[in-house]
């Protein structure tokens, strides 16, 4: 196992994983909706030690505190850009699971410096307003109720993410989403207002899109990625459902390490 340092940077839970080196890539890990940090734990402990691992939790996840306010995603976006300017990172990974794939996107768009290359797993790259708009729909009713607290966690819910139902995962989700609370409600709505195939088209940076063959997300994303990312790489895992780093963490450490090591063209200053 890693060293895992518990940190608080700039106001936002940290897990801090030091690299066995100096003058390392950074990775740094954004969750999914109704996740936390610690869904990256198992992914950060088996990534090459030679690397750096920050897994964050942005406002209103996990042991962060819940902000003043309804962030966007452009606000998220600049909570992970205040962590990385606190700690000095530049050319840095950015590793983020669905919601986490928008704010990582956001912020390669507005701080090209600070982010070497981007991995987004599971990404919710609609293919059009309309398939966004009833993709959200269809999230917002089996995750949130009309008071803006999460629903029970059904096992169609767990099926829907997962690919299959396993009661393990049941427990967790609704874990999960409890200490979510009205979070989860309102990062639904940052998703709502953002447009994400536009954003991808300013993307700069070499693109890894991972998706579990299982992900609802894979079929119709796929297509929108490949219209508007220039330097694009895809990688699916065989089996692994949307959450891929608690459903496929072995495999997922591998594809990081492996697009650290060996893309050349992913990391600036290799």
């Amino acid at each position: 196992m890693r060293t895992q340092l518990d940190r608080i940077i700039n106001g936002i839970a940290v897990h801090d994983y030091p690299a066995d080196a100096t003058d390392v890539t950074t990775v740094v890990m954004l969750p999914s909706l109704a996740q936390s940090r610690w869904s990256w734990v198992d992914v950060a402990n088996q990534v090459d030690p030679a690397v750096r691992c920050l897994a964050i939790d942005m406002p209103g996840q996990g042991d962060s505190p819940y902000p003043s306010y309804f962030m966007s995603i452009f606000d998220l976006a600049d909570s992970v850009r205040d962590v990385l300017v606190a700690e000095n990172i530049r050319d840095a990974v950015l590793v983020g699971n669905s919601l986490g794939a928008a704010v990582a996107t956001q912020l390669a768009v507005a701080e090209e410096t600070l982010v070497a290359s981007l991995i987004l797993v599971g990404a919710p790259a609609w293919a059009d307003e309309v398939a966004r708009r009833a993709w959200l729909r269809g999230r917002s009713e089996l995750l949130v109720g009309p008071d803006g607290l999460p629903r029970p966690t059904t096992k169609e819910a767990v099926a829907a993410v997962f690919g299959a139902y396993d009661p393990e995962r049941h427990r967790m989700m609704w874990e999960e989403a409890q200490k979510a609370g009205r979070a989860l409600a309102w990062t639904l709505w940052a998703l709502y207002g953002y447009e994400f195939a536009t954003q991808l088209e300013s993307v700069a940076q070499p693109l890894l899109a991972i998706y579990g063959s299982n992900d609802w997300l894979e079929e119709q994303s796929i297509p929108t990625l490949e219209r508007t990312v220039s330097d694009l790489h895809i990688e699916t895992v065989d089996g692994g459902g949307h959450l891929l780093p608690l459903d496929r963490p072995a495999e997922l450490s591998a594809l990081i390490s492996d697009w650290i090591t060996h893309s050349t063209n992913a990391i600036h200053h290799l």
